[in-house]
């Protein structure tokens, strides 16, 4: 699913208040979703491993120091339960700088056991030799067995902090994206050649081999990955629930696939646009959310620390990331199973239709719809069969929606109250004036202009902004059957005007 954000201007107040508005966004009411306690505490410095880091100035693999690893630990004050789940943050920094301590994780971290989590912020172990692609994939490696290792002692201890451990998540920015997405998807089978002994290099060892020897694995039940990448597409070959976000403007880590921050002696990884069709293709859950224009750590923070404050973006991320999270937890309100949720335009309407297999104290339906992924208001409310256990149809017609782009979701609310969300549906009404078709389309596209607007010329271009079709409005056919499948920007030049729109290629 692709969700194009449409805020874009950051935002003035000072960052604690900020931070504070942000998260506190939600009705004060349903644990992991809302602020639900008033106060966290913090045990800071907890030494979750020990590990060979690379010497300063990186020149040599086998130049190393054992070096104790710490993380933050964030609780909710006053919380009984006994089993919580748990959330890791991972910073930015290119695994060259950054630590727990950037204002980024410090945040999230606090927010989230607001909401009930227990969090933490890890540091991990840094640093490589720029001018060797080898040394830069090792310190990928380490990264992810650092995290693997602080997920071990979690594991370990969840006693002390009670922790439910089939419930784990990750949360990564940057250089910590990286490391959720190895977290989920790299194997032991998948390490890269790189990563064992060699001419001046040292094995590393396996992906729980490091820091600690805790007989456990590092499991994620969900994560999230904030403008991150992985060096192949073929090691997401399992079936982790995922929310990505990444801006198409992103000169650090490609949003499609590329050379970090341009530097050709990085190896080239595959960022959020490629993962996002390898996890359709794998038909596994997942949420994908675009930046449109926008360039790297777009929530407002430059290497992790707020630039001068967080964007609006920072507290919808917060939101998505909360409500994708909670739907994977047992405990979320299920007061339906839903088989299926569309929408289709018919003539000038927008037709919502879904289906449940079972109801068990469902109250209501109630309809939301945003025009910019961001902001939902309630349109309509269907009553619920209450109790069953056969299968039940509904329908919901917007009978009077503008062209452009619509966002629907269902608020699925039992007879306590307590709701759960489905996912996002986004169709697109096309203005009368330009229409693209198919759309999606395999390969062969078509336009179609009034009579008054005939002539004019088209650009096509990729997410990167590169130019893959030039020509006449008139042109009949448009032939892309011989690009990349993703998304792309159909750009439309007349005399009385220039029309924008997006095509998407399966």
């Amino acid at each position: 699913m692709e969700n194009i954000y449409q805020m874009s201007a950051r935002i003035t107040l000072p960052v604690f208040l900020v931070l504070y508005l942000a998260t506190t966004a939600f009705s004060q009411n349903v644990r992991y979703l809302d602020r639900v306690f008033a106060s966290v505490g913090k045990t800071a410095n907890v030494v979750y491993a020990n590990a060979p880091a690379l010497n300063y100035p990186y020149f040599s693999e086998n130049s190393t120091t054992n070096t104790d690893l710490n993380f933050d630990i964030f609780q909710p004050t006053g919380d009984t339960a006994t089993a919580r789940p748990f959330i890791l943050f991972i910073h930015s920094g290119a695994f060259l700088n950054g630590s727990k301590e950037n204002e980024d994780m410090q945040a999230l971290s606090d927010s989230f056991a607001h909401r009930g989590y227990v969090t933490a912020t890890m540091n991990y172990r840094k640093g490589f030799n720029l001018l060797s692609s080898t040394s830069a994939e090792r310190a990928v490696y380490r990264g992810l067995q650092d995290a693997a290792a602080a997920i071990r002692f979690i594991k370990q201890f969840r006693t002390t902090y009670k922790i439910d451990t089939a419930h784990i998540f990750s949360v990564g920015s940057s250089a910590g994206g990286f490391s959720a997405l190895n977290l989920a998807y790299m194997d032991n089978s998948e390490r890269p050649a790189s990563t064992y002994s060699g001419p001046f290099r040292p094995d590393l060892g396996c992906v729980d081999c490091a820091g600690n020897s805790y007989p456990h694995t590092h499991t994620l039940k969900a994560f999230a990955s904030c403008w991150g990448a992985v060096g192949n597409i073929a090691w997401i070959n399992n079936n982790i629930p995922a929310i990505l976000f990444h801006g198409d403007a992103d000169a650090s880590v490609p949003y499609n696939e590329g050379h970090p921050f341009g530097y050709s002696i990085f190896p080239i990884v595959y960022g959020s646009l490629p993962i996002n069709q390898r996890l359709t293709d794998q038909g596994v859950l997942h949420e994908f959310y675009t930046g449109v224009g926008e360039d790297h750590e777009y929530w407002g923070t430059c290497n992790g620390d707020f630039c001068p404050a967080p964007t609006p973006f920072y507290s919808d991320i917060i939101d998505k990331t909360a409500l994708f999270f909670y739907n994977q937890l047992p405990a979320a309100p299920l007061p339906v199973s839903l088989l299926s949720f569309r929408a289709d335009k018919v003539g000038k309407s927008i037709v919502l239709t879904w289906e449940t297999a079972t109801e068990r104290n469902a109250c209501c339906f109630e309809v939301e719809h945003s025009t910019n992924g961001l902001d939902f208001q309630t349109i309509g409310k269907k009553p619920a069969a209450g109790n069953s256990d056969l299968q039940q149809h509904y329908e919901f017609v917007d009978a009077t929606p503008t062209d452009g782009d619509h966002y629907y979701r269902l608020k699925q609310l039992d007879l306590s109250g307590n709701f759960k969300y489905s996912s996002m549906l986004k169709i697109q009404l096309d203005d009368p004036q330009f229409r693209i078709y198919p759309n999606p389309s395999t390969g062969i596209i078509q336009i179609g202009a009034p009579e008054t607007e005939a002539i004019g010329v088209v650009k096509i271009t990729n997410m990167l902004g590169e130019l893959v079709w030039q020509g006449s409005l008139e042109t009949d056919r448009i032939n892309l059957s011989g690009q990349p499948r993703g998304t792309y920007l159909v750009r439309i030049q007349t005399e009385g005007q220039l029309v924008t729109r997006r095509v998407i290629l399966r």
